[in-house]
């Protein structure tokens, strides 16, 4: 069930603000494959990543203010160069070197005790 405050699609980038979903594969975009920019902010029932690996294209990701626990199913987004997930649950960070074209990761404002597997981001805030 999507309850949208606000939707707004311009070319390849999406972004949905308070929507009432818990999980990326509950959003309802028919051509995933054509986004490149996904920002999906501020849903105080966003948990999980699932369905992230459904937007193969996607160069930039932000799921800032969230209630995000755990960094999965973006392992298969070889494209993504920026990872936004500040302001959620986080607590340890997986290895996301199979990211290689990841330059920019923000994970400030998280619980995490745990940065391994990080050393080949540039920039990390």
């Amino acid at each position: 069930m999507m309850a949208s405050n606000s939707n707004l699609v311009i070319g390849s980038e999406v972004s949905h603000y308070a929507l009432d979903i818990t999980s990326l594969s509950e959003l309802e975009e028919t051509q995933k494959k054509d986004i490149k920019i996904l920002k999906v902010m501020h849903c105080n029932q966003l948990t999980s990543l699932n369905g992230a690996d459904a937007f193969p294209n996607l160069i930039e990701l932000n799921c800032s203010s969230n209630q995000i626990h755990v960094v999965d199913h973006v392992f298969g987004l070889k494209k993504l160069v920026v990872l936004d997930l500040s302001c959620n649950n986080i607590s340890s960070v997986p290895d996301l070197s199979t990211l290689s074209s990841l330059e920019s990761l923000n994970l400030s404002h998280n619980r995490i005790t745990d940065l391994q597997g990080l050393s080949h981001v540039n920039y990390i805030e």
